[in-house]
């Protein structure tokens, strides 16, 4: 029997829960922007409390991988890694775009293709495009959205759109009849459950001292920093 406790803070939302065998047994989450620091520790607590499991019967500790926000994934990463390596079980990480879609695959199984979008701040979004079978049809990319963006693609086939990026671009996409939206979807730390149980029983772990999430882009204030200094020199 494999018990995971699940970590999700690639975005604003502050999510945990806890799987055994890939069924969520509970869950705990917060959509308070900037919460993470200061909730994600506690909302472990009370869920393993409320759910009357101590954490040294846990298996492993699954974290979302990214991409999302820096700050987010950085925090999540480093209590998953802090309780993997206090407990002495697994880290598995799990790509974020991926068990978005695992989600979407399970609740609109009538709609072909799939397409999480993440807020990448500015203009951009981070997003892939996954099939039924969750076997990615476009990596993990940043990109504008602009009125041409899925064009050709939306002509083929159906394309559900989800995640909080969706916002930057629904006026677009929606001028598409095939274009369809999960307007409710939350990011929660059940939907890994499935794909991590799956790694763990292939015994996929990552090293807890090397691992880094998946930022796909530099920080931005690394962007300026850089920028700055090139100015200074002249």
């Amino acid at each position: 029997m494999a018990t995971i406790l699940h970590i999700e803070t690639a975005t604003d939302v502050c999510s945990v829960a806890i799987s055994t065998d890939g069924t969520v047994e509970g869950a705990k989450t917060g959509e308070e922007p900037r919460m993470h620091s200061t909730h994600l520790t506690l909302f472990i607590q009370k869920l393993m409390q409320e759910i009357d499991m101590k954490p040294a019967t846990l298996s492993a500790v699954s974290v979302s991988q990214g991409p999302g926000s820096y700050t987010g994934l950085r925090i999540g990463t480093s209590v998953a890694k802090g309780l993997a390596f206090s407990l002495n079980i697994p880290l598995i990480s799990v790509p974020t775009l991926l068990a978005f879609s695992a989600a979407a695959a399970t609740r609109y199984p009538e709609v072909p293709l799939l397409c999480p979008m993440i807020d990448a701040r500015r203009m951009e979004i981070y997003y892939a495009i996954f099939d039924q079978a969750l076997n990615p049809l476009q990596k993990t990319a940043a990109e504008i959205i602009d009125q041409h963006s899925f064009e050709k693609l939306l002509v083929e086939k159906q394309v559900l759109f989800f995640g909080d990026g969706m916002m930057k671009c629904r006026d677009i996409l929606e001028k598409h009849g095939s274009a369809k939206f999960w307007d409710d979807f939350s990011p929660q730390a059940g939907y890994q459950a499935g794909l991590a149980y799956q790694k763990f029983r292939r015994q996929e772990f990552e090293n807890i001292a090397d691992f880094e999430p998946f930022y796909l882009k530099d920080f931005v204030a690394n962007n300026f920093s850089k920028k700055w200094q090139k100015v200074l020199r002249g």
